[in-house]
């Protein structure tokens, strides 16, 4: 196995490309930049997929594609070209993989410190949602996206470093999406204690459940199950979906208790100094 330097042009020509997004040949240009660097992986003289890297504060993010009809695949020879890349740089100590839509999955040959889940839930819609304390109002837009994004930071400062995320830049390019947001804010006076927004994402008949947080000193005052019960009630007739850390066990309980089962896998995530084992 040998990875191959190459660039967006060159991978649009791989008929491998071509049946991974044939779904989303009109978004093409959101997906891949034209500067992205892109790694093909070669087998026996042939293409079997492609991955291309992105960088965060504290990990190396991989998205990848292996096709499906490969039947072997040698995950230690990959995963000791993967070091290569990254070998001379010291200040991060994680990394992640995840995979493109049909690729073959391959995420659980890492050997993984957590791993972030799909889950999804049939429409259905609550009858009677929970109370709760009167001291709350909700609201249903976003006024001010510079409030809602130190509230956010603030709700998972004590996340781990691997899924600390860039709130800031997150909500700037939420409200730029064309995709229909549905949205809901709970105050206690004029300061934000929970939030719960997504989007409907028509092309794919499946409503997106972007995030979903509460201020830690309100979480034991139903917030989060409101919140949720009001986002799944949006829409009727349509499934939802959403991304969450296994290592999440509060956030799994409550999704589980509004409906949602997990799909499958969508990226693995790896200490760096024990990637090999």
């Amino acid at each position: 196995m040998i990875f191959i330097k190459s660039n967006v042009q060159e991978l649009k020509k791989l008929e491998i490309f071509k049946l991974t997004i044939a779904r989303f040949q009109e978004n093409i240009d959101r997906i891949f930049d034209e500067k992205d660097l892109i790694y093909f992986i070669i087998e026996d003289n042939k293409e079997i997929g492609f991955f291309y890297q992105n960088e965060f504060q504290y990990k190396y993010s991989f998205r990848m594609f292996i096709a499906e009809t490969q039947k072997r695949f040698d995950i230690i020879e990959f995963k000791r070209l993967i070091l290569e890349i990254i070998k001379d740089e010291d200040s991060k100590n994680f990394v992640e993989f995840s995979l493109q839509r049909n690729s073959k999955n391959i995420l659980n040959k890492f050997n993984r410190i957590d791993a972030m889940l799909e889950y999804q839930r049939d429409s259905y819609v609550f009858r009677s949602l929970n109370s709760i304390n009167s001291k709350f109002t909700i609201y249903d837009k976003i006024d001010d996206y510079e409030e809602l994004t130190e509230f956010l930071y603030l709700a998972f400062e004590d996340d781990e470093e691997y899924c600390k995320a860039d709130w800031k830049s997150m909500m700037e390019s939420f409200p730029k999406a064309s995709f229909p947001h549905i949205t809901y804010l709970c105050k206690k006076k004029d300061k934000i204690v929970g939030a719960c927004i997504g989007y409907n994402i028509i092309s794919l008949k499946k409503i997106y459940l972007y995030v979903i947080a509460v201020y830690p000193e309100y979480r034991k005052n139903h917030i989060g199950e409101h919140l949720i019960k009001l986002f799944l009630n949006s829409k009727q007739e349509i499934p939802f979906y959403l991304d969450v850390l296994e290592s999440a066990k509060p956030a799994i309980s409550l999704y589980e208790k509004v409906g949602f089962r997990k799909k499958k896998i969508v990226s693995a995530i790896c200490l760096i100094d024990k990637f090999l084992l």
